[in-house]
């Protein structure tokens, strides 16, 4: 079986990869995105996407999008 681990998945900002671990935070069996203390710089497109070496091509989730209210 092809079973995708957490630890596969990454998360993308507006297109970029986001390599600062301080926004993931990996749970059990999912993989959440977790913004502490949200500000203008954290607007955007986010998605998640299997980097597993096995799955070609990509899987990709659908896009959500992040705004910050004032």
């Amino acid at each position: 079986t092809n079973f995708i681990s957490p630890f596969d998945i990454q998360w993308m900002q507006n297109g970029r990869v986001i390599n600062d671990n301080k926004y993931i935070k990996h749970v059990y069996d999912s993989n959440i995105l977790r913004i502490n203390k949200a500000i203008d710089e954290h607007t955007g497109v986010y998605r998640c996407f299997s980097n597993a070496s096995f799955i070609s091509p990509r899987i990709m989730s659908m896009p959500v999008t992040v705004t910050i209210l004032r």
